[in-house]
């Protein structure tokens, strides 16, 4: 299908758009967003927030000053996959309703060593495992099951410009993904 329109569009974690839904941090301004920003800005890229699994799970007054936990505290944690894979659904259906009106999705980005939204790799007490998280890999699942060619891109807070250069890759390399239906 056809895009009707030239603009990129990009989900992003929560935490790119607004750093206080991060868990508690003494620090909330993160320095690691701007030149992301700045690229996704500069490049005329759309972008469209995902939610955030962990603020949203606990009620609001809770959800944003959490303290952090790892994989093990979230897969313990009664609901909250059921709540990640509705998530993932209600996102499945977003990228649906853009499809379907002939737009197209460049790629989804995710957190690296999030509990929830790492892509490929996260901290566990065992040290840094290939996996991905909660709310990952339900997403990652149902766009499988629907056959999307959508990518995605882990973001590592450390070194943010391996995501830029990702970005830039698939955007010179448009033949390989369809961004959208296979």
């Amino acid at each position: 299908m056809m895009s009707l329109s030239h603009d990129k569009i990009v989900f992003v974690p929560a935490c790119l758009l607004c750093p206080v839904l991060m868990a508690n941090r003494k620090n909330k301004e993160a320095l690691w967003r701007r030149d992301l920003l700045d690229y996704l800005n500069e490049n005329d890229y759309s972008m469209l927030q995902l939610p955030c699994p962990e603020a949203s799970f606990y009620h609001p007054n809770c959800g944003i000053n959490r303290k952090p936990h790892g994989i093990q505290y979230y897969e313990n944690l009664f609901g909250f996959e059921d709540h990640c894979a509705k998530l993932a659904y209600e996102v499945k259906t977003e990228i649906e309703a853009f499809l379907n009106k002939g737009y197209s999705v460049s790629a989804i980005l995710g957190i690296e060593h999030s509990p929830t939204c790492a892509v490929n790799y996260m901290y566990t007490h065992q040290g840094t495992k290939k996996r991905r998280g909660i709310f990952f890999k339900y997403l990652s699942d149902v766009i499988d099951y629907k056959r999307f060619q959508i990518p995605l891109v882990g973001i590592n807070r450390r070194y943010p410009t391996k995501t830029i250069q990702a970005l830039a890759e698939i955007e010179k390399d448009k033949e390989r993904y369809c961004f959208g239906r296979d």
